[in-house]
């Protein structure tokens, strides 16, 4: 998100960018690429119940796991908390207006929790 960021700033002045937050998460057949959408409670959830290892990845500052149903690997990507923080931590450091969110009907109750506690919500 930070590289769309700097680009994006090359085009506008950063009072007139938001970044969307992603309230979903996707589970990816590999090799096929098929993809299935879930929310992040969803893929949060299914990762406890299958017992898979979740892993948070640096580079792109999400959370990931893998798993097998069948003969097919599953690599599903989502947001959780920490990868909420960092994406709210670019708005500041690049002085953005905001955010907005995709798929607001889908269950993130790690993120509202924390906009609750530690963001200003202001509407314009």
């Amino acid at each position: 998100m930070e590289q769309v960021i700097k680009y994006a700033l090359t085009q506008l002045h950063p009072r007139k960018l938001l970044i969307a937050m992603p309230l979903y998460g996707y589970d990816k057949v590999v090799p096929t690429n098929a993809t299935h959408a879930l929310s992040v409670l969803a893929a949060q959830n299914q990762a406890i119940l299958i017992s898979a290892p979740i892993q948070f990845d640096a580079t792109t500052k999400s959370p990931w796991y893998r798993y097998w149903k069948g003969t097919e690997e599953h690599i599903v990507w989502y947001e959780d908390i920490r990868s909420y923080i960092e994406k709210y931590k670019l708005i500041d450091v690049y002085e953005l207006v905001g955010t907005t969110f995709w798929q607001i009907s889908l269950p993130a109750p790690q993120n509202w929790a924390y906009v609750n506690r530690n963001i200003a919500v202001v509407k314009q």
